[in-house]
């Protein structure tokens, strides 16, 4: 298992369920889930070859990243290696790269935003600078005047591994996001959201909630669903869970980000709460060769919204938090998520992930996840509504 933090509890507890040993590695040996494992190593999960060579010592039988882009390509590269069942490395290489994915895009014919070279480049519109090699939005900016361009560049390098970086034109319209699964190169199962951002936090760009199922009308989810299909087929993606990230601008649809493996933020865990779908133990079964035809398409039972609390833009000395305004004694704090079965005895789960968050600048800044269960789209946009009225969390 690659990588430890609060966010692979879930899948390190799903993997010991299954009876299997666990073995966790990553270069920051206090993460709270190596207590968890039955063994761990300090290696860091971006690193191939240490991977490799660490898999191969211990004579594992499946390697797999939960939730963590740092590590998918490791991961791949490790098990194609092995002999082991994932997606093409190559495959995995093209996604995890945002320059390659969008000269892949462009080559096969999908719609994708157009690209600038730096020293060659006038605004005349709303410009994306973001690393190629990184995630979580560290190190994404929007420019909208040109003074401001060489600051986002500048920003944009010191955030990526390689140093490389691309411009690309804003694209707007509807956002989507979603975890779904693939099976035998067939997308079999999804759980579209419809994002939200916070106009007011340090980072704008950055999803800060998602409501499930997305509001979007079953042509445009169709329509969304033929052209992902269509790069699975490309891309001889086999079995593997997707985080996927599109935008829809009238009829054409952008396909911004798909990632092999499940969503952060506990994406696959609200799936599994809204249709009782088990991305996160068909992951581990995936990376382990087992069978995964259990994993099919299944209706959310109600609306879901999923919060992620952060700092807004306030005074140096204060940070505010917004929160959901139905919390009330329903939730159940906690820094795990509860299982399923127990989860849902009151309408919401709050989920602490850092009680000192700072500027919200990528989602590292997460303070927290509140998952919220509602009979209808009409109570969850009036939950969605009343974030920006007093409802505030001092740290």
């Amino acid at each position: 298992m690659l990588g430890a933090t609060q966010e692979q509890i879930i899948a390190i507890e799903k993997a010991k369920a299954l009876g299997l040993r666990v073995i966790t590695c990553d270069n920051r040996p206090d993460n709270p889930g190596h207590t968890l494992a039955d063994e761990s190593y300090d290696v860091s999960i971006a690193d191939k070859e240490a991977v490799l060579s660490l898999a191969r010592r211990l004579k594992v039988d499946g390697v797999m990243c939960y939730a963590l882009e740092a590590g998918v390509e490791a991961a791949a590269y490790a098990q194609e290696k092995m002999g082991r069942p994932t997606p093409p490395y190559e495959a995995v290489r093209t996604l995890s790269d945002k320059q390659l994915f969008r000269s892949y895009l462009s080559s096969h014919g999908f719609a994708t935003p157009k690209t600038y070279d730096s020293s060659l480049f006038t605004l005349d519109s709303s410009l994306i600078v973001k690393p190629t090699d990184m995630w979580g939005s560290r190190g994404v900016s929007m420019v909208e005047r040109p003074e401001d361009l060489q600051q986002a560049i500048v920003e944009a390098r010191q955030n990526s591994r390689s140093g490389n970086i691309i411009l690309e034109e804003y694209i707007g319209g509807t956002s989507l996001q979603c975890d779904a699964f693939v099976v035998d190169g067939k997308l079999v199962s999804w759980l579209w959201s419809d994002v939200y951002y916070d106009d007011d936090c340090a980072n704008p760009l950055i999803p800060v909630a998602g409501a499930f199922p997305s509001a979007c009308a079953p042509d445009v989810i169709g329509k969304v669903n033929a052209e992902v299909q269509r790069l699975i087929s490309l891309l001889r993606l086999t079995t593997t869970p997707l985080n996927i990230e599109v935008k829809v601008v009238d009829d054409k649809v952008y396909i911004m980000e798909m990632a092999p493996r499940n969503g952060g933020n506990q994406k696959s865990y609200l799936i599994e709460l809204a249709t009782g779908v088990d991305y996160i133990t068909g992951a581990i079964k995936a990376a382990m060769g087992m069978d995964c035809s259990n994993i099919t398409l299944r209706p959310a039972d109600g609306y879901w919204l999923s919060y992620a609390l952060h700092a807004r833009n306030t005074t140096p000395s204060t940070s505010s938090v917004p929160s959901i305004p139905s919390i009330g004694e329903s939730a159940i704090p906690s820094q795990t998520p509860p299982p399923p079965s127990s989860a849902f005895t009151g309408s919401s789960v709050l989920i602490i992930y850092n009680p000192h968050p700072g500027p919200f600048r990528s989602t590292r800044d997460t303070a927290g996840l509140i998952i919220q269960r509602f009979p209808d789209r009409k109570s969850l946009n009036e939950a969605l509504a009343g974030h920006n009225i007093n409802n505030r969390l001092y740290l």
